[in-house]
């Protein structure tokens, strides 16, 4: 009888293994979602930005004849540019938060908001003719300026931290000088004789840097939203 109790045993005491507990998505997931979305939305908006702007000088000739029939470019720029003020805005913050808690790009983040903020509202202004398009130039100038600052700190930041695709954090670093650099550029040509070929040579080298940094910007943002940012 001991015999049939023993090999009995094993199938009487075996037992099912215990499942793992299923495990709660990372708490991270919903803002890295919702950078995701914002990056895309102000990846497309800049590059149909980019694109109203660099049609409206190649047709409507704002600098010549001014031929009408495309003049309706330049407000078409103006208006995705105030819908991408919102949308950049909330990507930058969110793209802050989502790299490491810093206090210098959190500050830069939150200025670069103000700025663009204020530049959206200038442009608003300025459709509905309450303000000049040298207002908007006043506004736009430290927009641009806080908006190239703010990719070059994003890049640096990720490049130290680790916490971004050396790739993307390296093109951060790149586009934002190329704008920076386009803008000081442009200053220097107009302390120059205005005319001269020496101001003409100045503003074609920053107008390719320029050009660059314009359309590399919205793209770069696309890339935020495909891939992961965390290597």
């Amino acid at each position: 009888m001991e015999g049939e109790d023993s090999a009995r045993s094993p199938v009487r005491d075996e037992q099912p293994a215990p499942q793992p507990a299923p495990q709660p998505p990372p708490r991270s997931a919903p803002r890295r979602t919702a950078l995701r979305r914002w990056a895309f939305t102000t990846g497309y908006l800049g590059l149909a930005s980019a694109l109203a702007l660099a049609l409206f000088f190649a047709l409507a000739d704002p600098f010549g004849v001014q031929l009408r029939t495309w003049y309706w470019l330049g407000p078409a720029n103006d208006v995705l540019s105030i819908a991408l003020a919102p949308a950049q805005i909330v990507a930058a913050l969110l793209l802050w938060r989502a790299l490491a808690p810093s206090a210098t790009l959190g500050a830069l983040a939150v200025v670069m908001s103000l700025a663009t903020a204020y530049l959206a509202v200038t442009t608003v202004r300025m459709l509905m003719g309450g303000a000049t398009l040298d207002d908007q130039y006043v506004a736009a100038i430290p927009a641009i300026v806080l908006m190239f600052g703010f990719l070059i700190a994003v890049g640096l930041v990720g490049l130290v931290r680790a916490r971004m695709c050396h790739i993307l954090a390296r093109w951060a670093v790149v586009i934002g000088s190329a704008g920076l650099a386009a803008l000081l550029v442009f200053a220097i040509g107009f302390l120059l004789p205005a005319g001269s070929a020496g101001q003409w040579a100045v503003f074609i080298i920053g107008g390719v840097a320029g050009a660059f940094a314009y359309v590399a910007y919205p793209v770069w943002w696309l890339v935020v939203g495909s891939i992961p940012l965390q290597r």
